[in-house]
């Protein structure tokens, strides 16, 4: 259903930053009728109100940005790169406080160079930003494919090394951020490319790396994707022809536990949706399956066993 807000509500734009901090929707920024923006708004879906917020430090003035991205983290709201005013990219970052209104500028150290559409999340305790179309100056504008990592509190910038082959270089991909990884999903890169892959990043330590995760059904860029339950949900985009309207789905976890030893408790299974391989630790490795297909192992002849089971929706 489409809501109808009533009271004041946000200037048409396009372009903004968005990102779901205490229950609330935040639109920061964003390109309108007149321009950059610089104005920040609350959408409560409980009341189905808008409210405008205030950036307040003392003389300090909101920039105004678009094509920018942000994050939510420990009680703040943050925002990275994207363009100013007069259409430049920027490295800069600012954070907002909404319980007091207070904003100001928080990116500290060397960090990644300017760009716009880059991806970020926040996990565990920490900022990730991905990608982008950038560089450090005209000359050295491309599709990025590096990964930087934030650590609020004094901690600054670090590029983060991975280990084995990542997604290529691109810019306004979906992304989520959910348990210890952070998910990319299709965007466009250069040469006009759009991508149709689901890419997973995992932050933990001694594990940081890509998995390519899977293939949606058809590549888009600019699609907005969201968590829901072990699953998450991507919907919409451009193809680089048309806009779409259409909703995909794809697992957020690789685990599927079961018994399938029979020896009455549950092993430590697994799906690998690149190539259908399923690893049951201890017990068995095998194919089975593709990444167009929903992983649902459980006792189908009765034998007291977890059989390898998929159900492909096409």
């Amino acid at each position: 259903n489409k809501p109808e807000p009533s009271g004041d509500l946000p200037p048409a734009s396009h372009s903004h930053a968005a990102v779901a901090h205490n229950g609330l929707l935040y639109i920061i920024g964003g390109y309108g009728a007149s321009g950059a923006l610089d104005d920040i708004w609350s959408y409560d879906p409980l009341s189905n109100e808008w409210t405008q917020g205030t950036w307040t430090s003392g003389t300090w003035v909101a920039p105004k940005r678009y094509e920018h991205t942000a994050v939510s983290l420990g009680g703040f709201v943050y925002t990275y790169g994207g363009r100013t005013s007069g259409g430049s990219l920027t490295s800069t970052g600012y954070r907002y406080d909404p319980a007091t209104s207070d904003g100001g500028q928080w990116t500290a150290g060397t960090g990644p160079m300017s760009r716009r559409g880059c991806a970020s999340a926040a996990v565990e305790n920490a900022i990730y930003v991905f990608g982008g179309f950038g560089g450090l100056n005209d000359l050295d504008y491309q599709y990025r494919n590096d990964v930087w990592r934030y650590l609020p509190g004094g901690g600054g910038w670090a590029l983060v090394e991975n280990v084995g082959p990542g997604p290529d270089g691109r810019a306004n991909a979906g992304y989520e951020g959910i348990g210890a990884r952070f998910f990319i999903v299709g965007g466009e890169g250069a040469g006009g490319t759009t991508f149709g892959d689901v890419w997973a990043f995992n932050t933990q330590s001694g594990r940081t790396g890509w998995t390519e995760w899977g293939t949606l059904s058809s590549p888009r860029t600019r699609t907005a994707v969201a968590p829901l339950g072990s699953r998450a949900l991507a919907f919409g985009g451009w193809n680089g022809q048309t806009f779409l309207g259409d909703t995909e789905l794809f697992r957020t976890s690789a685990a599927y536990p079961g018994d399938f030893s029979g020896d009455g408790t549950e092993d430590i299974a697994v799906f690998r949706l690149s190539d259908g391989l399923w690893s049951v630790r201890n017990v068995t490795r095998f194919y089975f399956g593709s990444s167009a297909d929903a992983p649902a192992p459980r006792d189908y002849d009765g034998d007291r066993t977890s059989d390898a089971a998929v159900f492909r929706g096409s």
